[in-house]
């Protein structure tokens, strides 16, 4: 008889939820942006659904990347927020404009994570605003990479 390993289960666990996440259109059949996908894969892996997104845009739509979140999974995305910035705090690497907060949606009954600076954006010069995008769009790979390793982690504690 097989062994299945742990690394194994994670593995299958986190493809699993890549090709779900791959597939995902909008209304208009569009794919997730290649420049959040990896967040929102991470989210999604560790519990944590996502219903639009978006990696930023110059040329329209928004000059910041944002997820949306049902409100019902805001205390989860809030605790693992909190358990990110410990860590950068541990390391020096907290930057107030980048920090990504939860912005609640009462109306949508959602809440979206973003930049605490993206509501500044239109207002920057194109020069800025560009560097900032950028800044935003490292904040929440570094944010992806942070979810995924604790997802490996916990999985293997637990299985």
């Amino acid at each position: 008889m097989l062994e299945v390993t742990k690394n194994q289960v994670k593995d299958q666990i986190w493809e699993e939820v890549f090709d779900r996440v791959a597939m995902t259109t909008d209304d208009l059949g569009r794919r997730i942006d290649p420049g959040i996908i990896y967040l929102i894969l991470a989210l999604n892996a560790s519990g944590i659904r996502t219903t639009f997104s978006c990696e930023g845009h110059l040329d329209h739509g928004q000059s910041y990347p944002w997820v949306w979140i049902p409100a019902e999974d805001q205390s989860k995305l809030a605790e693992v927020l909190t358990a990110f910035y410990k860590k950068h705090e541990q390391a020096g690497e907290q930057a107030m404009d980048q920090m990504l907060v939860i912005v609640c949606n009462f109306i949508e009954d959602e809440c979206v994570l973003q930049s605490f600076g993206a509501c500044c954006q239109n207002e920057r010069k194109q020069e800025l605003r560009a560097k900032k995008l950028k800044e935003y769009q490292q904040e929440m790979q570094s944010f992806a990479t942070f979810l995924k390793d604790r997802f490996f982690e916990e999985q293997g504690e637990t299985k």
